[in-house]
């Protein structure tokens, strides 16, 4: 009875796979990085963060005003600037988080990562930033892709700061 109770739980987790995978491929569209300076509102539905050139790196963001407000110009204000805070923050996270990645199995110094961290950090907030394309709901919250652009930005990325 066991026996047939694990090929049974074996055939209806395959059949699960499956079925997620053929409807996660059918549609054929890919996640990529938009490099052009004009984004179509169509082409941010399959938008994924990543670098342009060795310069520059673009990330998609989203902002919601501030619900005490009512006049539709400050909200819209307030949601993209939301917007540009959120962004960001998910630039810093996403440095941060690859540097922890090279960091998992060998890292002799970290300190020079971190001394690296905190200066891109901190130039990530100074900096204004482009926004590429804005685009508001019906609620007024602000869907943005942010580029911030660095000279050799990939390479310092790639190496976490080291030389």
């Amino acid at each position: 009875m066991k026996f047939l109770y694990s090929h049974i739980c074996s055939a209806m987790f395959l059949v699960m796979f499956l079925t997620v995978a053929c409807t996660s491929t059918s549609s054929g569209k890919k996640f990529r990085t938009i490099c052009s300076e004009k984004i179509s509102f169509k082409e941010t539905e399959f938008f994924r963060p990543g670098f342009c050139g060795a310069d520059s790196y673009r990330v998609l963001s989203q902002g919601i005003p501030e619900w005490s407000l009512t006049d539709r110009n400050k909200r819209r204000s307030s949601s993209l600037k939301a917007a540009v805070i959120a962004a960001r923050y998910r630039l810093i996270g996403k440095f941060e988080g690859a540097c922890i990645e090279t960091c998992v199995y060998n890292c002799p110094d970290f300190t020079k990562k971190k001394l690296w961290l905190k200066k891109i950090a901190h130039e990530i907030k100074a900096s204004p930033g482009k926004i590429l394309f804005k685009n508001w709901d019906s609620n007024d919250q602000c869907t943005i892709i942010f580029e911030f652009t660095r000279p050799k930005l990939k390479g310092e990325f790639d190496k976490c700061g080291e030389e």
